[in-house]
């Protein structure tokens, strides 16, 4: 991911905020949370046209679950820890 994002011009943009949940996904899964959730915040600002009806139903759905996951995997986890 972070060499495609190296060299992305700015036209692709839908390309790079895929790019950036799946990076987001991959971080989470290592357990970098503060990085993914950087990675969604990066996502969210490169999207140029967030009112275009094909980028709300698809791309930035995806984005806002991802994000939703994680808060509510900590939330389980914080759930789980009070009946150990």
């Amino acid at each position: 991911c972070d060499a495609a994002l190296a060299d992305l011009p700015a036209k692709h943009w839908m390309r790079k905020v895929s790019l950036l949940r799946a990076r987001a996904l991959h971080r989470l899964d290592s357990n970098d949370a503060t990085g993914a959730l950087a990675d969604l915040d990066l996502a969210a600002a490169a999207a140029q046209q967030a009112d275009d009806p094909l980028y709300a139903r698809s791309l930035s759905l995806g984005v806002s679950y991802v994000a939703r996951w994680r808060c509510a995997d900590r939330a389980m986890r914080q759930r789980a820890r009070r009946w150990h």
